[in-house]
């Protein structure tokens, strides 16, 4: 589920971006030819802004919107969403929602769901777990880093502290006869 809810974000960005796109420029017919013709790296309205590639518009706009739509009704029947019966009911009943609204949702939900993974994964001695920066600060001030554990932002110093560590415990480990 983290991984769903980590690629729903990013639909929901692309969502943002293309009502913005669409009340500003773009008239596009809604024919999906070519979508797998366009580049798999770099930005994706690199490929949108060029003309022939308007027709794409429209599909993916409608794609994207059905995707979050999708997690939205998820969100309102799982139960590590930890909604109330009221939000739940509110969600269910198919209102729409306020981008920042449904980007909270799905903030929270993701985070709910590294706390019930990061708890689960300790219990079990699992020594690692990757997430971005913005979850392991919501670990970090809700006091949910299990004992004895150690965070890491893989980026700048902190990697070095992370491989220095990672050394020092290869260290620990018996060599194989």
């Amino acid at each position: 589920l983290p991984d769903s809810l980590h690629f729903v974000q990013y639909w929901l960005h692309l969502v943002q971006h293309l009502q913005l796109a669409a009340s500003t420029s773009h008239e596009c017919s809604c024919h999906a030819d070519g979508l797998t013709a366009l580049a798999v790296d770099g930005y994706l309205g690199d490929e949108l802004s060029k003309k022939e590639n308007n027709k794409l518009f429209n599909p993916l706009f409608q794609f994207a919107t059905a995707i979050v739509e999708a997690m939205v009704e998820m969100a309102s029947t799982d139960k590590s969403s930890r909604l109330s019966d009221a939000e739940r009911k509110a969600l269910a009943s198919g209102k729409k929602r306020k981008a920042e609204d449904n980007q909270k949702l799905f903030g929270d939900w993701r985070n709910f769901s590294f706390e019930d993974n990061i708890a689960a994964g300790a219990k079990k001695g699992v020594r690692y777990a990757g997430m971005g920066k913005s979850h392991m600060d919501y670990l970090i001030n809700k006091g949910l880093v299990p004992a004895g554990g150690h965070t890491y932002d893989m980026v700048g110093k902190d990697i070095n502290a992370f491989e220095k560590e990672t050394e020092r415990l290869k260290k620990k480990i018996p060599a194989k006869k």
